[in-house]
């Protein structure tokens, strides 16, 4: 769900995403529809001190220390244009957005011999 506010002073109407609690919650219901074999594979790359309600907002609190990863959490689309899912990699520059980088895990994830350690969270600012 977005959260549409209106700022008449500059005539711009900006949308704000989830937040925290939206975003673990859609972690929970994730969590609950994965199988046991997957919930185990998930468990395996986080810990045991972790779920994936617990770092479901890492992304928003690392975007900020590590200005790489900003890209990696949107893709900007055009407003009123049609976007097909052909023409929707045109939006996302030098392949450095949230469609791009989840590609990359997925390759990460299916690949028996990555080494799944590198999609943990190194650091949790606030979380």
């Amino acid at each position: 769900m977005l959260y549409p506010f209106y700022f008449s002073h500059r005539g711009v109407l900006v949308y704000f995403g989830f937040g925290p609690v939206g975003h673990e919650t859609v972690a929970y219901i994730a969590e609950d529809r994965l199988t046991p074999a997957t919930l185990k594979k998930v468990n395996d790359i986080l810990g045991n001190d972790d779920d994936l309600a617990s770092v479901s907002n890492w992304a928003d609190a690392i975007r900020n220390f590590q200005e790489e990863t900003k890209p990696w959490h949107f893709i900007d689309l055009p407003i009123r244009q049609q976007v097909t899912v052909a023409k929707v990699m045109d939006f996302c520059p030098n392949n450095d957005c949230v469609i791009a980088q989840i590609q990359i895990n997925k390759g990460v994830l299916t690949n028996p011999a990555s080494n799944l350690g590198s999609l943990r969270p190194h650091s949790k600012p606030g979380l």
